[in-house]
């Protein structure tokens, strides 16, 4: 894509604001035109659920101006407290400016700077049409920064890795079944283990050690994947014909699983296990991954069944998923929708297509079918977790692989952009990821999680030139070092870093022991020189 024919408007200071001015109008008409078209693509990214702020990732907007047939962007840099922080369409007098304004009228802190760029379009965008513009013109024109100093060697700290899930604070036998803890619990972890076991938490860690022992042939990692994929088996609730999330499972109100504002059950009323969807699919897709690593044919039947049972709640929902679901009944509830979990259902799909070559046609298919959906809506309005964009690439990637459809490619590359709205663009978290729109810190499992995706692009030899894949990786090997303190257990990753808006974060969640499988993940790109 060509920057030659952007102009640079003058963007107005003001105590509260950065403006720039668009076309002429008036409130009224203004009004009744947005009523039927608006095209505002603005960063950071929100999340879905409305009790939450918007994030603190993408400082960038861009804006079609309907009456005046221009597209602006607007891109913001300096010490954005974006808590306080909007970026704004706004009728003033006769005319409609953008740009970036104080939250309630606050101030913008000095040493913000709003650049601007502009040119003509006579025919209207559609939503991912302008997203392809913000995101590919944002690359060229406010580039990422060189990455600097030498990568630290990944495959070192993962060997410490291997010896910390060893240690009896990382291992959890509350269930009677020996497992991993979420969290360290003594010294700079949560204080207890819980009484059950979480199954995305040992999925990252069986994938972890089923990748590591492939690649070095590593007896114990070996052994120990396969006393995981054993206990995989244990979420798997024939009566539902799917993975729960956690083992044993009970009718709980699980923490972090339910809005804070759900009822709680009134008296003599049984409670009610709500579950996320988007983690519910999430386990189901390392399921996937765990069978074919493993060739565990009763894995793979467990998951194949898990799938179907999927399929018909997507079904029911037209594909657009529900933030929650009862997982008495696997039915939605709550008025909530996570638009992009269909991307992870989309993962799986391929997955089960790879498993069952005689169904691949059917199923990828559906796959295509749960992409074009999220498709439907606008880019952004609904992000929610990375890992859901990137599985979304993914899938979007093996659908071209499969069909050589240049639609799918389109799809890939698109939702990578959306995935890359998600990413941190200034020192000292360049090229790590949000961990859930509006959370305002990067994890260090959601980092790694999403480098596949982007890697898998690259790999493709396709992915659009503007987005700059390598240098993201490069930044990722440097930056997610920062997790790590040189405290016992030393090579189990915090889960979240400082910003802006929540400094001096790392350390208050804990380090997280599933993160122990995204460094064997980083040793294993590392190894593969998909950089």
């Amino acid at each position: 894509m060509s920057t030659e024919n952007w102009i640079r408007p003058a963007v107005e200071r003001r105590d509260n604001a950065c403006v720039v001015m668009l076309s002429p109008d008036r409130w009224l008409d203004y009004t009744q035109t947005t009523q039927w078209f608006s095209l505002l693509l603005d960063g950071p990214t929100k999340t879905i659920v409305p009790t939450l702020m918007q994030g603190n990732d993408f400082p960038g907007a861009y804006y079609f101006d309907f009456k005046g047939r221009t597209e602006t962007l607007l891109w913001a840099t300096g010490p954005c407290d974006w808590r306080r922080l909007r970026f704004e369409v706004r009728v003033e007098g006769d005319r409609t400016v953008f740009g970036l304004f104080g939250h309630d009228g606050a101030a913008l802190p000095a040493g913000i700077t709003v650049e601007a760029v502009q040119r003509p379009r006579p025919c209207v965008p559609t939503p991912w049409e302008a997203l392809r513009v913000l995101m590919d013109t944002s690359f060229e024109l406010w580039p990422l920064p060189t990455p600097s100093g030498p990568a630290p060697d990944w495959r070192a700290i993962a060997t410490r890795t291997l010896a910390d899930l060893a240690k009896p604070e990382c291992q959890n036998a509350q269930t009677g079944q020996r497992g991993y803890n979420s969290y360290v619990v003594t010294g700079h972890g949560r204080g207890v283990p819980s009484p059950r076991l979480e199954a995305f938490v040992q999925l990252d860690i069986a994938l972890g050690l089923a990748r590591w022992a492939k690649a070095h042939g590593d007896p114990a990692a070996a052994a120990e994947a396969a006393h995981m994929v054993g206990l995989t088996k244990l979420f798997y609730t024939p009566r539902l014909g799917l993975f729960e999330n956690y083992h044993p499972a009970s009718d709980f109100l699980a923490a972090g699983d339910t809005p804070d504002h759900w009822p709680p059950p009134r008296p003599g009323q049984k409670p009610r296990r709500i579950g996320n969807t988007w983690y519910q699919l999430h386990v189901l897709e390392k399921v996937f991954q765990l069978a074919a690593l493993s060739g565990d044919r009763e894995l793979t039947a467990m998951a194949v069944r898990t799938l179907d049972t999927y399929r018909a709640l997507a079904t029911d929902f037209h594909y657009v998923l529900p933030l929650f679901m009862d997982m008495a009944n696997v039915e939605g509830c709550g008025g909530g929708m996570d638009v992009y979990a269909a991307g992870i259902l989309a993962l799986c799909l391929a997955h089960a297509a790879r498993l069952e070559p005689g169904r691949a046609d059917e199923l990828l298919a559906e796959s295509a079918t749960a992409l074009s959906v999220a498709r439907r809506f606008p880019p952004g309005v609904c992000v929610h977790e990375p890992i859901g964009l990137a599985n979304a690439v993914s899938a979007a990637d093996a659908l071209h692989r499969h069909s050589a459809d240049p639609e799918h490619r389109e799809w890939r590359d698109d939702f990578l952009r959306l995935l890359l709205m998600m990413m941190y663009r200034q020192p000292p978290l360049t090229g790590l990821f949000q961990a859930c729109g509006g959370l305002l810190y990067p994890a260090f499992k959601e980092n790694v999680e999403v480098l596949w995706a982007i890697a898998q692009a690259r790999q493709a030899g396709d992915a659009p030139a503007a987005l700059p894949v390598r240098t993201i990786l490069e930044h990722q090997f440097r930056n997610n070092l920062a997790y790590f303190d040189g405290q016992p257990p030393d090579a189990i990753p915090y889960e979240e870093l400082p910003t802006r808006e929540l400094p001096g974060q790392r350390g208050m969640l804990g380090k997280e022991v599933y993160g122990a499988g995204q460094v064997f993940d980083l040793a294993l790109i590392q190894a593969r020189g998909l950089l």
